[in-house]
């Protein structure tokens, strides 16, 4: 039995109608799946698109497709004659078909609903609500990557940077993402070594040694003293009489006239208090955005370089894997120091003497005579027509040390805050 043409059009037509009819309010439940583009007669759109991409429109007679869900695009309007408008998914927008046979276009992509930027990479929240996580948004991978995990009793991970120990303390370079770096210190010392010191000794001086004379040729009693008659170093002629003889000689060495003193110096061995400094950058890893077994932390750079730490309070033995070991203190107190340093004078004198002259007037002549020691110098060949005279000639010299006292170990160096870094190897 033949069938008319135009009976098998109107039944491909109903069918197709009623197809899509039951898709027209579908959502897409896959992030990549479209959905479904009418009939070349259909007047109805195909199927909603999921929640990235919006249906195809149908073909031909003005069908239109459907937009997809929240943030998709909507689907492309069929070409034909009296095309329909279309409706849009969420989030996109839909034109229709032209009346004469212009093709309809779909509504645009809209974005996820994206807060912004990510503003804390490491709290396992997703801050700007993209649906990403930490390392997983790719606003913190440019200064956060995925590292292993701390072992069990340790917190990480953190970048260590060790500096010698100078004095003024270097400055602290910034962290790769612009924080402010901890410091710690390194390998404490012991108490000052003190050692007092005294510089050399000034201001002693001392008196003239001390002359006797007697009034015969070998220095036999009485000598008289004439140390004070010569002391200011004058030109002297002291009464002796009629005496035809005279003999002189020192009576002794020099004595102190002044002690002088001397500047005192205490020299401090071991005075910097640590080792060396140690910066570190970093904060306890955020908990999600990487595979199991691994978190989240800042990467390295500019002077933090080194590989990926972990941390762990008081004196410990690093992990296995995590040899590379750094012990510090987070704080200190020094008060350690030197008592002050005393100095004693300890002076002595030597030298000086007299000149016996055969003129008066204590003018120089060849048979003057010196008397600069505890012999007896007789004199008497000087005394000839009672022109004579005698004078200090040389001053006692001034010599000697001073004797340091003081300059003891004091105070101490307080630390407080220890902890153990280990790094990888």
């Amino acid at each position: 039995m033949a069938v008319r043409s135009d009976v098998v059009l109107v039944a491909a037509a109903t069918m197709a109608l009623v197809v899509a009819s039951c898709t027209l309010n579908q959502q897409g439940t896959g992030e990549l799946a479209a959905g479904t583009g009418g009939t070349s007669d259909a007047s109805v759109g195909g199927s909603a698109g999921t929640s990235e991409l919006g249906g195809a429109g149908g073909s031909s007679a003005g069908g239109s497709g459907v937009g997809g869900s929240t943030g998709g695009a909507a689907g492309l309007g069929g070409s034909g004659t009296g095309g329909t408008t279309i409706d849009a998914g969420t989030g996109g927008t839909s034109t229709g078909g032209s009346s004469t046979g212009g093709s309809s276009t779909g509504g645009s992509e809209a974005g996820v609903n994206d807060a912004g930027p990510e503003t804390n990479c490491l709290n396992g929240l997703d801050d700007d609500g993209d649906g990403l996580v930490d390392c997983a948004d790719p606003d913190c991978q440019a200064l956060y990557q995925c590292v292993a995990s701390p072992p069990v009793g340790w917190e990480g991970t953190y970048r260590v940077r060790e500096l010698a120990w100078s004095d003024p303390a270097p400055p602290i370079e910034p962290c790769p993402d612009g924080s402010t770096a901890t410091r710690y210190y390194v390998e404490a010392s012991g108490p000052i070594v003190c050692a007092c010191g005294c510089d050399a000794l000034t201001g002693a001086s001392c008196n003239p040694p001390p002359i006797g004379c007697s009034e015969s040729d070998n220095c036999s009693d009485p000598l008289l003293d004439w140390t004070n008659t010569l002391a200011n170093g004058s030109c002297q002629k002291p009464n002796i009489g009629n005496s035809g003889n005279l003999s002189c000689k020192l009576l002794g060495s020099p004595t102190v006239a002044s002690d002088g003193a001397c500047s005192p110096t205490v020299t401090k061995s071991s005075v910097a208090p640590f080792a060396s400094f140690l910066d570190v950058c970093g904060t306890p890893n955020g908990p999600a955005g990487c595979f199991p077994g691994y978190a989240c932390t800042a990467k390295s750079g500019g002077a933090y370089t080194g590989l990926p730490c972990v941390r762990a309070a008081d004196n410990q033995t690093c992990p296995s894997g995590w040899g590379a070991r750094h012990f510090a203190y987070g704080s200190y107190t020094d008060t350690r120091d030197c008592t002050a340093c005393a100095c004693t004078p300890q002076p002595s004198c030597s030298g000086g003497g007299y000149t016996f002259y055969d003129k008066n007037g204590c003018n120089a002549s060849d048979n003057d005579i010196k008397i600069a020691d505890a012999n007896c110098h007789d004199v008497s060949n000087n005394l000839d027509a009672n022109r004579w005279s005698i004078r200090l000639t040389s001053s006692a010299n001034a010599s000697g040390q001073c004797a340091g006292s003081g300059g003891l170990s004091t105070g101490s160096l307080d630390t407080s805050a220890p902890v153990t870094f280990c790094c990888q190897q």
